[in-house]
């Protein structure tokens, strides 16, 4: 149960970052909708834990060491090969993303340059990745349990002092923010951009750990919290609709309401949420690209995390209202080639045990 928890909590903090944590991703993927909304938080839900399983359970029978063999045993050599490259963009795509996020909440919390910002967290994660797979796995995941604990005292607050009856929510509703037509199809593509990153890190942390059974139990576990917190959150924002419309970091302004040192911790917790997706995402991609036991590992670490910095400068908000839905297109081609595997039940041609799969 222990080992399970542990990796639901490295799923969690990989997939929750800038984005999750500040709120900004939940607007606009469900409040954005209204009450219709939290329909699509518990479609997510039901797809973070199946695929958490299917994808832990998996690398964990492997035996892999980073995402290619997952992928491989689930789409052969051409579709396999189309996701992995999705996968190795995604994880670059997303350090970008954290550590532009990072220099905005430093630059929101302290008035710090967003520049200067985003140039400490690159060092942080560079220097973290230089450490052990376990870890690096401590770290990310050690940051979750905050993150639960203080998006609970968010979400009560703010039902607690809400403005807005049940009609006013409804009619402040704007669908036209959202990052997709329907609600459905919003869910679906949060959810498929995301597991692009579930991949990723899952199939190593799968990998690592010899019992499936644990393995596969961490994914649901962890899908299940990912989706609980997508709903909460979904909760505290929508209550306060008419607060949070252009507002890049919401959960900061939230916790500003109640007082100023609870933002400050609040921007802590974010700050830690945003380092453990980015240290997750980059550990990812430069994982598939060299082998972490490799002298050069290091180097290539320190390389892409200036490139992914220097990448950085497109802007937050920017880039999780454009390419974030090109990737959830993207990471479909992932969900249903999973779905596809699942349903014909494919005996796989497992190694044998000590067998590692690259």
């Amino acid at each position: 149960m222990k080992t399970s928890l542990r990796i639901g909590a490295v799923y969690i903090s990989t997939i929750i970052g800038a984005g999750f944590a500040s709120g900004q991703e939940i607007l606009q993927y469900f409040t954005y909708y209204g009450w219709i909304g939290f329909l699509g938080a518990l479609l997510a839900t039901l797809l973070f834990a199946w695929l958490g399983y299917q994808i832990a359970d998996l690398g964990s029978k492997l035996g892999a060491s980073s995402h290619k063999g997952v992928i491989m045993q689930l789409g052969g050599k051409y579709f396999g090969t189309i996701v992995d490259y999705i996968i190795i963009l995604a994880c670059l795509n997303a350090t970008v993303v954290m550590i532009a996020g990072g220099g905005s909440l430093l630059n929101q919390l302290f008035n710090v340059p967003i520049f200067i910002g985003s140039a400490i967290l690159t060092i942080c994660v560079a220097v973290t990745l230089c450490l052990d797979l376990q870890q690096v796995i401590n770290v990310i995941g050690s940051v979750t349990p905050m993150l639960i604990i203080m998006a609970l005292i968010l979400a009560i607050y703010a039902f607690m002092t809400t403005d807005l009856s049940f009609s006013d929510i409804g009619a402040l509703a704007q669908p036209d923010l959202t990052a997709s037509p329907n609600w459905v199809l919003s869910a679906v593509l949060y959810v498929s951009y995301n597991v692009i990153m579930a991949v990723a890190i899952l199939s190593v942390i799968g990998g690592a750990e010899k019992d499936n059974k644990i393995a596969a139990m961490g994914g649901l576990y962890g899908g299940i919290g990912l989706g609980l917190l997508v709903i909460v959150m979904n909760l505290g924002l929508i209550v306060k609709l008419d607060k949070v419309e252009g507002v890049e970091m919401p959960t900061l302004l939230f916790a500003s309401d109640i007082a100023p040192w609870i933002a400050i911790v609040m921007g802590l917790v974010i700050f830690g949420m945003v380092f453990s997706t980015a240290a997750g995402a980059l550990y990812a991609f430069v994982c598939r690209i060299v082998k972490p036991e490799k002298s050069s590992f290091k180097l290539m670490v320190i390389g892409f995390s200036v490139i992914a910095y220097i990448l950085s400068f497109v802007g937050f908000s920017k880039l999780i209202g454009t390419v974030y839905p090109m990737f959830g297109y993207l990471g479909l081609l992932l969900i249903i080639i999973v779905f596809v595997q699942w349903i014909r039940h494919r005996k796989l041609d497992t190694p044998e045990k000590g067998e590692k799969i690259s």
